[in-house]
């Protein structure tokens, strides 16, 4: 597929989604699922995008390691977070996933080498009225609409989304999930 279309079709997908639970109209259906896969099949959806920047995805997770969530919420959460890493992410730069249990809850971040952000845009990333759209260094266009979905899907879950960042040494996007 271009990465275009894969562009696209993330950013119709990413509005569905958002739209359906500003009306509530999506359902949370939570489950025990394998968080390996579900991070190893989203890697695999974003193989190009990654290759095309000569970027690796690296997992740590252990193969074993299940949560209790909504499978589609977090495949978009998942989907969105490493799109963005990818997105500013430079040629030769590594992304990493990685999780670890606590008491009884899994902590999950994803941990990018990209361009970073500075104070002001980490303090206006989840603010509507000073969303700033910043491209990513192949030019790519963003809406900010991912990370609102993430942070919507997360709330069902009873998590958040913590972002730590910094200029050129990239960024680290970290949330828990009921084990």
């Amino acid at each position: 597929l271009d990465i275009t279309a894969i562009q696209v079709s993330n950013l119709l997908e990413n509005l569905l989604q958002w739209s359906m639970t500003q009306t509530g109209q999506i359902r949370y259906n939570p489950n025990e699922i394998n968080l390996y896969s579900i991070v190893y099949d989203t890697i695999s959806l974003l193989k190009t995008s990654a290759d095309t920047k000569s970027i690796s995805i690296e997992i740590d997770i252990d193969k074993e390691t299940t949560i209790i969530a909504d499978k589609t919420m977090i495949d978009t959460i998942i989907r969105n977070l490493i799109s963005n890493s990818i997105k500013f992410s430079k040629a030769g730069d590594k992304i990493f996933i990685k999780s670890k249990t606590l008491d009884n809850k899994v902590e999950i971040s994803i941990i990018d080498q990209g361009i970073g952000m500075n104070e002001e845009q980490l303090a206006s990333l989840f603010d509507n009225s000073k969303k700033q759209i910043k491209r990513g260094t192949n030019d790519e266009k963003g809406s900010g609409l991912g990370l609102m979905v993430c942070e919507e899907f997360l709330k069902i879950h009873n998590s958040n989304l913590e972002v730590e960042s910094s200029i050129n040494k990239g960024t680290t996007f970290t949330f828990t999930l009921q084990k």
